[in-house]
């Protein structure tokens, strides 16, 4: 069996959060490794459980999904970030992604678009075309997501 995504959720809310876990853990290339609801729990969620994947919400208490980015810096333990808010107009976007997140998508309640993101990192991880250090190669699929 192929290794399963790994993957951090940071969302201030808990039905979001809930809900994000429920839809993801139905696809078995998918283990969602931890939850937090501050900026700072992500920061240490993510140091302390090492995940692929980091999906970020941008409004969370005790600091702003792109003070999140900034604090991941860009070393080769960092996980890929896609931001997932309800906040992607171009300028965010754009911001978000000169951050350093490699993907944006529009939380509009409905999560094929980000299971497909997913299943695109996880298929790249898979098949060994994943490498965290050497960023380039998955851009085009997921910010193909992020314009939309």
């Amino acid at each position: 069996m192929r290794r399963r995504l790994r993957i951090f959720i940071a969302e201030d809310q808990r039905m979001v959060r809930q809900a994000l876990t429920i839809f993801l853990e139905q696809d078995r290339r998918f283990h969602v490794v931890g939850l937090a609801a501050t900026a700072q729990r992500a920061l240490e969620g993510v140091a302390e459980v090492e995940p692929d994947l980091l999906i970020l919400d941008l409004d969370l208490p005790g600091g702003h999904g792109l003070d999140v980015l900034a604090a991941l810096g860009e070393s080769e333990a960092r996980p890929w970030v896609l931001v997932y808010t309800g906040h992607a107009d171009l300028p965010t976007r754009e911001a978000c992604l000169r951050a350093g997140a490699d993907g944006v998508l529009e939380k509009d309640g409905n999560f094929h678009s980000l299971a497909a993101w997913c299943r695109d990192i996880a298929g790249r991880l898979a098949d060994g075309h994943l490498d965290r250090a050497r960023r380039t190669g998955l851009e085009s699929a997921p910010r193909r997501a992020a314009a939309g």
